[in-house]
């Protein structure tokens, strides 16, 4: 079920909903309602994916992507296996999996 709610808003509050509604291309009642959803809703707790996005954040250890790498996978680009370990071998640091092996510790 939805309400109908009607608020006046000084000229200056209402000239920057709508420059950040255009920004975000939604129509400014839209944003409305998701503002105030993410206010007044309670937060749900963070997904296993969150959390480990979280912490490879935190740890340095993920980055976003280019705008180089955003083009080409919108244009549905490839890479080839070569191409991929070039680049890893570039990154330098240890390896995700040597890190995991060294925080397990000894088999028991």
């Amino acid at each position: 079920m939805m309400h109908t709610l009607t608020i006046e808003l000084p000229n200056d509050a209402y000239a920057r909903l709508e420059t950040t509604a255009r920004q975000m291309g939604k129509p400014v009642d839209l944003l409305v309602v998701e503002l105030l959803s993410s206010h007044l809703l309670p937060m749900a707790a963070p997904s296993e994916r969150d959390q480990v996005t979280a912490a490879l954040q935190a740890a340095g250890m993920l980055a976003a992507p280019s705008a180089e790498m955003q083009r080409a996978a919108a244009e549905g680009a490839t890479i080839s296996e070569d191409a991929v370990r070039q680049a890893l071998s570039r990154a330098g640091g240890k390896l995700l999996s040597e890190i995991v092996l060294e925080q397990r510790g000894p088999k028991a």
